[in-house]
Parts: structure tokens; C-alpha cells; sequence
């Protein structure tokens, strides 16, 4: 059975396809978002929105100017899409993606996307990863959440595959696979970022990456890089900082101490770096006291 085959789906297009013959495009609205919601790769759904999109107008001007709720902006987003407006497209998509994470709305834009993408500011990527991150500081442990983030891959390689020469778009975009136990992604992103512009900041990327598949070795040589590369001193203590914990973790911890007292030699009480060294002073010999290790 197709999707626009259930019984919740057809109901909500048949609704829907009723109320625009009826001259109701507003209500049309409605039950085309919330076919959308059931799913969002519905082509009943697209097929309803291409008739709100012939209207004069474009059929956005049915949609409210603030306070979208999820189904409007679905239905918002395909109506850009008509409109030529894919970069608001995506964004809206994104959007979608944070604030309905156990809905698969990455497929709002897998369709058209293709054949749109080097059209697309690739800004909208380091803007979304933004609030992913602080939405997801962790990994993803949620089976429904991880599931509907899967398209989302999808769309985050449709959109980097258009844009090859945009360091921040991949460095930003790695972190997503981080977080859905997809490290291998979040390193040919990375790597492929570092191969671009041989930057701190690539490197750092391409280190965390590096670090969550279990590379330690690889991990600790381009961390060794970024400190190279860096010509900030905040920067540089936190990648030190960083590498420090792995030489810890990696059964080297005067190495990694000696790491840290480089960064408190400069800044005593460092915000991060000193309440590591207390906690890998007391792991090494149970005494948590320290103002810089030796």
C-alpha cells in the first residue's frame, strides 16, 4: 500500500481536494499540511499544493505571516518551492526538522531538491547545525527521533554535493552524523572540509570525527594540526584542552597533564582546562588540588 493509500492520508487529501473544488482553499490548507504531517512524501499532497500554488498569489498568502504551525509551514514550504524560493524552502524545512524532530520532514524536500540545491545559500547549514547542537548536545538516544533524522542526511549531502568549496557548510554540517552514530559520514565531511581550507577550525571538526570512530591516533595528530594552524590563544587552549583528554583517556596522562599546564601557565584558572586538570590530577594520583599540573 502506498502512503496516499491509508486510510488517515486519503482521508485528509480527499478533505482537502473537496474544499479547493468548493472554492475553500483555505481549509485545503489545513488537511494538506496534516497529510503532510502523516507523510511528508505524499505526492497526493504535492499534486493538491501545485493547484494552491496556480492561484493568484501563489497560495501563500493563505498561509498566516506569523505563527505557522507545523502543518502550515509544510504546506508553506512546498508553495516556495513553486515560487522559486528554495532557500527559504529549505530553511523552512530545517525549521520543521528541530521543532517536530519525531516527523521525517527532511523528505519535504528530497523530491525537488536535487535539481535546486546549487541554488541554495548554503548558510542555511551552519544556521540550522547551530541549534542542533544546542538541541542535541549529545548523541540522539530517542529510536523515533533518530529514525526521522535519517532523511535529514539525505538532505544535509544533496545540499554539500552542490556546494564542494564550502569549508563551513561541511565542518558545521558533520555535526549531525556525530550525533546519529554516523562518524563515518561526519569524517569524509570533515576531511573533505580540510582538504578545501587546511583551517583550525577544519581540523577541529575533522578531530572530534576522527575521535568518535575510534581513530585516537588520527585524532590526536590533526588536533596536533589545528594547535599549528590556530592563531587564536582561546582557540588553541581549548583545542590543548581537548587533546589533553585524549592523551588521558588513552592511558597518557602526563602527557595530556602537560598539555594542560601549558594552558595554565597562560590563564591560571582557565574555565575549562583547570577544573580538567583537577579531575585528571585526582584520576592519576587522587589528589584534585593543583594550580597547573607538572
Amino acid at each position: 500500500m502506498r502512503d496516499d493509500e491509508r486510510p488517515d492520508i486519503a482521508h485528509e487529501l480527499r478533505v482537502a481536494a473537496d474544499a479547493l473544488d468548493s472554492g475553500d482553499p483555505a481549509h485545503a490548507v489545513r488537511h494538506i499540511g496534516a497529510a503532510l504531517r502523516l507523510d511528508p512524501a505524499s505526492t497526493g499532497a504535492r499534486a493538491l499544493a501545485a493547484r494552491l500554488a496556480d492561484r493568484p498569489g501563489g497560495g501563500l498568502d493563505l498561509l498566516p505571516e506569523d505563527g505557522d504551525t507545523a502543518e502550515d509551514a509544510a504546506v508553506r514550504t512546498l508553495l516556495l518551492v513553486r515560487a522559486g524560493r528554495v532557500t527559504e524552502a529549505v530553511g523552512t524545512v530545517l525549521a520543521l526538522v528541530l521543532a517536530v524532530p519525531e516527523v521525517p520532514y527532511a523528505l519535504l524536500a528530497l523530491d525537488w531538491l536535487p535539481g535546486a540545491a546549487a541554488d541554495v545559500d548554503p548558510g542555511v547549514i551552519p544556521a540550522f547545525c547551530k541549534h542542533w547542537i544546542d538541541a542535541y548536545p549529545e548523541g540522539i538516544e530517542d529510536p523515533a527521533v533518530r529514525l526521522s533524522a535519517e532523511p535529514l542526511i539525505e538532505l544535509l549531502t544533496v545540499l554539500l554535493a552542490a556546494h564542494p568549496g564550502d569549508m563551513l557548510a561541511h565542518t558545521a554540517a558533520s555535526a549531525v552524523p556525530r550525533r546519529l552514530s554516523r562518524g563515518d559520514i561526519a569524517v569524509a565531511w570533515t576531511e573533505h572540509a580540510f582538504a578545501v581550507e587546511p583551517s583550525a577550525m577544519a581540523a577541529i571538526m575533522l578531530a572530534y570525527a576522527l575521535r568518535e570512530e575510534d581513530r585516537d591516533g588520527e585524532a590526536e595528530a590533526v588536533f596536533r594540526k589545528a594547535i599549528d594552524l590556530s592563531d587564536d590563544p582561546e582557540t588553541t587552549a581549548l583545542v590543548r584542552t581537548d587533546l589533553a583528554e585524549l592523551l588521558c583517556d588513552t592511558g597518557r596522562a602526563s602527557e595530556g597533564l602537560a598539555q594542560l599546564a601549558v594552558v595554565l601557565e597562560a590563564e591560571a584558572a582557565h574555565e575549562r582546562a583547570f577544573p580538567v586538570a583537577c579531575y585528571r590530577r585526582w584520576q592519576l594520583d587522587g589528589d584534585p588540588t593543583t594550580s597547573a599540573p607538572s
